[in-house]
Order: structure tokens, then sequence, then C-alpha cells
């Protein structure tokens, strides 16, 4: 139980902690100059099976959300969004769908983690790459777990390819 308790606690300063900042704009990219946002619905989520009655209390996906803007701040339509995972965490979560254009200006992915960890997700507008980090828990698990191995989640990082 206290382990539990413990687990609670750890992604409840995780979430917390996701809602003070803001997202930062990675970019200008190439060759378009568009600047974009990325963020995940949940900086933890639980690896729960459907039917258990956690479900309703603790998200078991979270939802990838890229928003692109042209140099004015003004969303932009048609732009290839591609989003990935690190090579050590593509058997064990998948991201629907991986690539898709933008409408309104932003897309919209889901991740679904097979087991517990902590993942980095990617997402590369143009030559600009983003990434968000999401542990991944399992409320009823016992020894080691996610939060063992990232006291803190790392910022959003951008690079340029």
């Amino acid at each position: 139980m206290t382990r539990y308790i413990q687990l609670v606690l750890f992604n409840l300063a995780l979430v917390g902690s996701s809602i003070a900042c803001a997202p930062k704009l990675g970019g200008p990219t190439v060759p378009s100059s568009y600047v974009f946002s990325f963020r995940a619905s949940d900086s933890a989520i639980w690896l729960l099976p459907p039917a258990s009655p956690l479900v309703a209390r603790f998200p078991r996906v979270a939802e990838l959300v890229v928003r692109v803007q042209d140099a004015q701040g003004h969303p932009v339509d048609g732009v290839p969004v591609v989003f990935a995972l690190e090579p050590e965490w593509q058997q064990s979560a998948s991201i629907t769908p991986q690539q898709a254009s933008t409408r309104n200006g932003m897309v919209r992915a889901i991740l679904e983690p097979k087991t517990t960890g902590v993942i980095r997700v990617m997402a590369r507008v143009e030559n600009v790459t983003q990434a968000v980090v999401i542990a991944v828990s399992n409320p009823g698990m016992s020894g080691s777990s996610s939060a063992d191995a990232s006291p803190a989640l790392a910022p959003m990082t951008q690079r340029v390819l």
C-alpha cells in the first residue's frame, strides 16, 4: 500500500509540474519558418487492463497534440507531422497515427503503452524535432516502477535536423 501511495504522489507531482509550464515553441522550421508546440495530455499514464475499475480514475493513454503556426502566429493547415518513439520503445508502445497533416493548425495522435517505464515521444515538423516524456506506471505493481527510473521528467527538447 505504501508503494501505491508513493506512486500516486509522484505522479500527482508530475502532473502539477506539467500544468505550471506552457509548451515551448519549436522552430522556426526550414524551409517554411513555422513554429510549433508539442504537448501530451498527461505526463503520467497507467498500464491497466480495460476492465479494471481504476480505468475511470487513471488515464491509460496519452493524447499527443502538435500546434503549428506561421511566423505571424496563425494556424497552418496541411503541414506533415511525424511522431516517433525512441528505438527501445518501438515494440513496447504505439502511436496512432504516426504521421498526419495539420487541420486548423493541429494534429492529434494517441500514445498507448504496453509496459511500464519512461517514454520519450518525438514530434517532427520539417527539420525540427521536439520531445515530451511520459511516465507509465502500474498501480497494482510492486517492486521497482517507472517512478524509480526517472525522479523528474525531462523538459521538452528541440533538435534541428
